[in-house]
């Protein structure tokens, strides 16, 4: 870019010093101020502020055949300022518009040069040049970039989060009270046959009247068992009332919340008492 630019200053100077109208002069003083400007914007990497400078410029050179090499000589300068402005921003736009303004350029390469020679140097660096930023845009649109969006890399893909196992599915409804209940008057039943099998005893027991009245130890046996015939019979009924009742109670329970779609826990446990052992129930209803 160097050389067209120095080509530039020259064909300005040229330009502004060449014998003209004052009417005339004063737009190419105009646009050489405006160029120089835009050259100081270019050379701090303010691309976006030399193309604005520039293409003001431009507009201020009037076409006529002493200034066409200074206006042709600015279509290369802003085409190498939007190149530029690419390499900041990322729009495409840029690089569409710097295609646009190398084939005015080279469209008009015999204003500035006079030799064949050159001309085709210059051609063959332009097509270079239109190479190198048809395969950017290229790139663009092979990436998904936007009209005037810079290609954005696509953001990694989350790894999947391990979802917490399903839970069991609750217990059935009142299936723990039914299984009590069940339990208890199961032990309930045994308890009133204990109690029938101690009464039993005692009844046979007490009927001496096999025994004559010298068979003490007899007797004495006869007794003992009749006792063992009344405890058993005693700590099995009070056994079979409680675990008839309470078995009785948790069965109603049960169907009760297995109409409702109730829940609970039940525990059984035995219970040992002062001369009976009986059951006892605990648990969250």
């Amino acid at each position: 870019m160097r050389r067209p630019l120095v080509s530039l200053v020259l064909a300005l100077s040229v330009a502004a010093g060449a014998p003209v109208t004052a009417h005339a002069e004063e737009p190419l003083t105009e646009a050489r101020n405006l160029y120089q400007r835009g050259t100081a914007k270019f050379e701090t990497a303010d691309y976006a502020g030399a193309i604005e400078l520039w293409t003001d410029a431009y507009a201020m050179v009037p076409a006529t055949p002493e200034t066409v090499e200074v206006k042709v000589l600015i279509l290369y300068n802003l085409a190498t300022a939007h190149e530029k402005a690419f390499e900041v921003d990322g729009e495409p736009s840029h690089l569409r518009q710097s295609l646009i303004l190398l084939d005015g350029f080279e469209g008009s390469l015999e204003a500035v040069y006079d030799d064949a020679e050159a001309i085709a140097s210059e051609r063959a660096r332009i097509d270079e040049r239109r190479a190198a930023v048809k395969a950017q845009l290229a790139a663009i649109e092979e990436k998904g970039g936007g009209d005037d969006k810079p290609p954005v890399d696509e953001p990694p893909t989350k790894p999947p989060v391990d979802e917490p196992p399903p839970e069991a599915p609750p217990a059935k409804p009142s299936r723990g009270l039914t299984i009590a209940g069940a339990a208890l008057m199961g032990a309930g039943g045994a308890a009133l046959g204990l109690m029938t099998a101690g009464l039993v005893m005692s009844s046979k027991a007490n009927d001496i009247s096999d025994l004559l009245p010298d068979q003490v130890d007899e007797r004495r046996q006869r007794f003992e068992r009749g006792r063992l015939g009344e405890t058993l019979a005693i700590a099995g009924g009070a056994a079979a009332g409680g675990l008839l009742i309470t078995g009785a109670i948790l069965l109603g329970v049960g169907a009760s919340r297995a109409r409702k779609g109730g829940k609970e826990q039940a525990r059984l446990a035995p219970a040992p008492g002062p001369g009976i052992l009986g059951f006892g129930i605990s648990g969250r209803f």
